[in-house]
């Protein structure tokens, strides 16, 4: 169940235009769902769902049960139509010294 960190791409031709990755995180059943992406110009087209579903089906193949993500509020509407839930909030910032 503690395998590694699993890399995925979508392709078009040869060109890459989606990539997400899953890290197992050791000793549980959770994964991560992390850095899911698609080219501006390949949106809309369910890559992003299709890349999430592969990693979850990978995921439960593994042993794992549960699936973590920090996501943007672009991709939050896709993962809650995939049955994740929204849990709670994180805010990005910036730290420097004065």
């Amino acid at each position: 169940m503690d395998g590694g960190i699993e890399l995925w791409a979508a392709w078009a031709g040869s060109r890459v235009v989606g990539a997400g990755r899953m890290e197992p995180v050791t000793g549980t059943e959770m994964v991560g769902l992390w850095g899911g992406g698609v080219r501006p110009a390949y949106r809309g087209r369910g890559i992003y769902r299709a890349l999430t579903d592969a990693r979850a089906r990978s995921a439960m193949a593994s042993g794992h049960s549960f699936a973590h993500s920090d996501s943007t509020e672009y991709s939050r509407p896709i993962l809650e139509r995939q049955g994740m839930v929204k849990v709670t909030t994180t805010t990005p910032y910036r730290w420097s010294r004065s």
